[in-house]
């Protein structure tokens, strides 16, 4: 099975958690665990979040130690799984027609979130409530 990982480029062969390193590569940090790196056996979802950087790149990877799924998934419950570092095995430059599909797939996604939100804080009859 290959693990996957997406987002910036990493200098080094060594996934850390931002825990460790001080530094968040993610576009939401408010949705980020910074104890563990995010891997996914699906390719696809890798290169979806690493689309989430302004240069993407896309990283197979060995895990180091248990790897576990993430509860907290909102894009793939079941498919994002996290461990507590992990190993480079190979890079890629995603293609920029990739990459142009994928901010295509997370610009819908952030506009479904936004509008979950607004529902979120809204009252019984949908309007929105207002704080007092």
């Amino acid at each position: 099975m290959s693990w996957w990982h997406g987002g910036s480029r990493i200098a080094g062969d060594l996934l850390l958690p931002p825990s460790r390193t001080g530094v968040c590569r993610s576009s939401d940090a408010r949705l980020l665990r910074v104890d563990c790196v995010f891997i996914t056996p699906t390719r696809d979802l890798a290169l979806t979040y690493a689309c989430s950087a302004r240069v993407p790149w896309l990283f197979e990877v060995e895990p180091i130690g248990d790897v576990w799924q993430d509860e907290d998934s909102i894009l793939a419950p079941g498919e994002s799984m996290a461990c507590a570092a992990a190993r480079i095995v190979r890079r890629f430059k995603p293609s920029n027609d990739e990459v142009r599909r994928r901010r295509a797939v997370l610009d819908r996604i952030d506009r479904m979130l936004a509008s979950a939100e607004q529902v979120a804080y809204a009252d019984d009859d949908g309007n929105p409530e207002r704080g007092g």
